[in-house]
């Protein structure tokens, strides 16, 4: 695929498809920082002192923030070495997880809402929406299945590859599973259905 300001330069000469772009992004920044903006509509008067939740919160968001942080430093690190070119990454958090990026960013999110859940009320609760819509995104629309796909159209065929992906949690750091060539199937060979 072109460079991202190449394919926005792409997407800028179809109207249609520049207005859908830009409400998608407005609407991620809305759901991913609603609780934040729920929290800060209250008034000074309002405020209340720190409590545990708020700690956990902010503890789950250091720790998402972190780990997205050093996988995204380790991915630019591992693309720009020319010795690279045309691998994947299974180095640093990437050997216990294939998606570590999205685990911190899933965390960090995770960790706003519970930070601000101490002083949601009623109908705040829905509030929920954003590491749910974040979960959801990543995991079922735009980051996790269009990279795996991507993943299997290149690399599918390898077996070391189908071995990391058979062992490498898609999603939490974790340690490798155990499994082997001879217990495992091709991601790109669909499943044989005999057919009466």
């Amino acid at each position: 695929p072109p460079p991202p300001l190449q394919r926005f330069d792409q997407i800028k000469i179809n109207p249609p498809r520049f207005f859908a772009v830009w409400t998608i992004q407005g609407a991620w920044v809305t759901l991913t920082a609603i609780s934040v903006f729920v929290v800060n509509s209250y008034g000074a008067t309002d405020d209340k002192p720190i409590n545990g939740v708020d700690v956990l919160g902010y503890i789950v968001w250091v720790v998402g923030f972190g780990i997205e942080v050093t996988a995204d430093n380790q991915k630019s690190n591992f693309a720009a070495n020319p010795n690279n070119k045309g691998k994947w990454i299974d180095e640093g958090l990437w050997y216990y997880s294939r998606h570590p990026n999205y685990f911190g960013e899933m965390s960090l999110w995770l960790g706003q809402f519970i930070a601000a859940s101490s002083t949601l009320q009623g109908a705040q609760w829905a509030c929920v929406i954003s590491p749910i819509f974040v979960f959801f995104l990543l995991m079922k629309i735009s980051g996790v299945p269009m990279l795996e796909s991507r993943g299997n159209e290149k690399w599918g065929s390898d077996p070391n590859y189908r071995l990391y992906m058979a062992n490498t949690h898609v999603l939490l750091i974790l340690p490798k599973g155990k499994k082997t060539l001879e217990n495992i199937e091709s991601p790109l060979v669909p499943q044989q259905t005999s057919q009466v």
